[in-house]
């Protein structure tokens, strides 16, 4: 798994990473730094995928939100089960790096009241290099 730190100025370059991927496991998980916030995405032939799960208190309490957040036209959510039987949203974004960039970097904002100059955590699996 790779590491990098950035900020939301940088979420475009590793969405552009996660849409090149070729193995269809690969996934990307911005995290916000000093926090525990995340938000993993994942991609296939039609979408790049957020999933946020509902599985502590904190999440749980962020589900309202997170679904009134992916209302928006170009994007569509749907609820699944971990085989453990913990819930989780899945919203599917455009399959265009810099307007997932955008919708990634407003949940960022939205959800955890995060700012733009916030450092954040960029760890990915399965992804092409970050380009030098």
């Amino acid at each position: 798994m790779s590491t990098t730190a950035g900020t939301v100025a940088d979420i475009e370059t590793h969405m552009r990473r996660l849409l090149k991927a070729t193995n269809p496991h690969a996934f990307l998980v911005i995290s916000v730094a000093g926090s525990h916030h995340f938000l993993q995405f994942s991609a296939s032939s039609a979408a790049i995928e957020v999933d946020f799960p509902l599985v502590t208190a904190e999440q749980q309490a962020l589900e309202e939100a997170f679904r009134k957040f992916c209302r928006a036209p170009d994007m569509s959510l749907r609820e699944s089960s971990g085989s453990d039987g913990s819930r989780f949203l899945d919203c599917d974004l455009p399959r265009d790096a810099h307007r997932a960039a955008e919708i990634a970097g407003q949940a960022l904002r939205d959800l955890f009241g995060m700012d733009d100059s916030a450092g954040l955590t960029f760890e990915g699996d399965l992804l092409p290099p970050v380009a030098a």
